[in-house]
């Protein structure tokens, strides 16, 4: 079934290393079964693909382009899209790190005494002036990248048309899609991509939500991040030759027992042993890993 509508988003630059790079691109309005993506290094085409469009994934197009070289910036085009292009450069085996993140993006579109989508929206544009006055290497997404229940009780996504609707929204913000055609961005989900508190003890009563919620999030986050197994969604990789690991705190999760699976924490504990002689090393979490005497929460 095609959930598609007629909204082009991105392309934005998803996972880099020193050579390949993953472009995703949204195709509302394309007729056809592909994008053709092309790839450009000082405006001379080094690489051009025709990208399936996903039509279970709300006409998401994910392409890698391999054997690019170290530390080069390249300029990507979807043509047949009313879109921009975009750039990105790849990962040097040298020099110093920069990195953003960030998480919680609360936009009150659903509250009638304060619509401020927009308004939430420039922090994206604050980034990309960063990014242009001292390059970023990339922006990493720690959950909440959507609110799939921004009444609570009131309203909650459900079905996967919902979901997608609402990402297209999200993420078809001008301030996000620029930042996201500039700067690699990773990314991680936490409860409100599904509904707030969720762990897998509801899953039984609200497996068709959490199908819906996944399908999306697969779509439009989990596409632009290192390839996992599926159904796994914790990653890891290296920029700068520092190595990172990205934790899944909220699909693995039950109720005051665990945050991570064995196998989740057997794969960390095996990254750290294989990491161990680095100089620096970052776990990223989309919860935190220190008590809160206050509120304990989901930490």
């Amino acid at each position: 079934m095609n959930y598609g509508s007629a909204t082009d988003i991105g392309p934005f630059v998803g996972h880099v290393t020193q050579h390949s790079a993953r472009l995703w691109v949204r195709a509302g309005s394309l007729d056809s079964k592909n994008v053709t993506g092309t790839l450009s290094r000082d405006g001379e085409v080094v690489a051009r693909e025709d990208i399936p469009v996903l039509r279970e994934y709300d006409n998401v197009a994910v392409v890698d382009f391999d054997n690019l070289s170290p530390g080069t910036p390249y300029e990507f085009i979807a043509s047949g899209l009313n879109l921009p292009p975009a750039s990105f450069r790849t990962d040097s085996p040298t020099g110093g790190l920069r990195f953003m993140i960030g998480s919680c993006r609360y936009l009150f579109w659903d509250n009638p005494l304060r619509r401020d989508g927009l308004l939430g929206d420039r922090i994206f544009h604050s980034m990309l002036t960063e990014h242009h006055e001292s390059p970023l290497d990339f922006a990493l997404f720690l959950g909440d990248q959507i609110y799939a229940d921004p009444l609570n009780f009131l309203w909650r996504s459900s079905t996967t048309k919902e979901y997608f609707a609402l990402y297209r929204k999200a993420f078809g913000q001008p301030g996000f899609q620029e930042l996201l055609r500039n700067v690699p961005a990773y990314m991680i989900m936490d409860d409100h991509e599904i509904r707030n508190g969720w762990s897998l003890d509801d899953l039984g009563a609200e497996e068709s939500r959490y199908m819906a919620a996944m399908q999306a999030y697969n779509a439009y986050q989990h596409f632009l991040n290192p390839t996992t197994a599926p159904g796994v969604y914790h990653y890891f990789f290296e920029r700068r030759g520092l190595p990172f690991f990205v934790i899944d705190t909220r699909t693995e999760r039950r109720k005051d027992r665990e945050m991570l699976n064995f196998a989740q924490m057997d794969t960390l504990k095996r990254w750290l042993l294989e990491s161990r002689g680095k100089p620096v090393r970052f776990i990223a979490s989309n919860d935190p890993f220190f008590p809160d005497e206050y509120d304990v929460g989901d930490g």
